[in-house]
């Protein structure tokens, strides 16, 4: 196993992904809304994503792409096939700066991951042909499906501390339970609020002196 000085990095920056990198549709009826479903919506504004049997099992590959839709298709009432497009609708827009922020800590020597509660359907998207830019420009993707486990387990946070052992974590997540978590194993940790852009993001690292500049 590599050491601190074979690391080589002194920050690994680690950032959540919905919510800080992208937006979320966190309610099935915007995900479906954001889907076309516009009709079939209404009955779902404002009912959390997990309300559906199976969500975090699927988010730690307990529960199969396969079972997980028809599980969705049964509680939304409709054909899997609007299901899965209704699942895909929680992925929103990419944060406005959120690639040249990436790419900036890359040029600064500063690895940049993603630890995101996440699952097979959504990582699609979120691997190296991502239509997301900031995605590709990654240093490290971690998806909870992949790993076994969804933050705030610790374990969740182990799999990246073991991929840079010797390092020093910043990590931004816009669950302030997920952000504490990671604070109790000694990570540098900051709950992000809602916003349209990464500033808030950039000028944080910038503070810390990870980043050159604010803007």
């Amino acid at each position: 196993m590599a050491t601190r000085k074979d690391c080589g990095f002194r920050w690994v920056v680690v950032f959540d992904l919905g919510g800080v990198l992208v937006r979320v549709n966190l309610d099935w009826g915007s995900a479906m809304r954001r889907a076309g479903l516009v009709p079939e919506c209404e009955r779902f504004a404002g009912v959390p994503l997990d309300a559906c049997p199976g969500f975090h099992e699927h988010e730690v590959g307990a529960l199969s792409d396969e079972a997980y839709l028809a599980s969705l298709a049964n509680f939304l009432e409709l054909p899997v096939e609007q299901a899965h497009g209704a699942h895909l609708g929680i992925l929103g827009e990419e944060m406005a700066g959120a690639e040249a922020l990436v790419r900036d800590l890359g040029a600064e020597g500063v690895p940049s991951v993603c630890l995101s509660n996440t699952n097979g359907l959504h990582w699609a998207f979120l691997g190296a042909d991502s239509p997301y830019s900031y995605v590709r420009a990654l240093h490290r993707r971690f998806g909870s499906h992949e790993i076994g486990a969804r933050k705030p387990d610790p374990a969740a946070y182990a799999a990246v501390e073991r991929e840079f052992p010797g390092c020093r974590f910043l990590f931004f997540d816009d669950s302030p339970t997920n952000a504490q978590a990671a604070r109790a194993l000694g990570w540098e940790a900051f709950h992000v609020r809602p916003t349209d852009s990464v500033e808030p993001l950039r000028r944080k690292l910038a503070e810390l002196g990870v980043l050159k500049g604010g803007t």
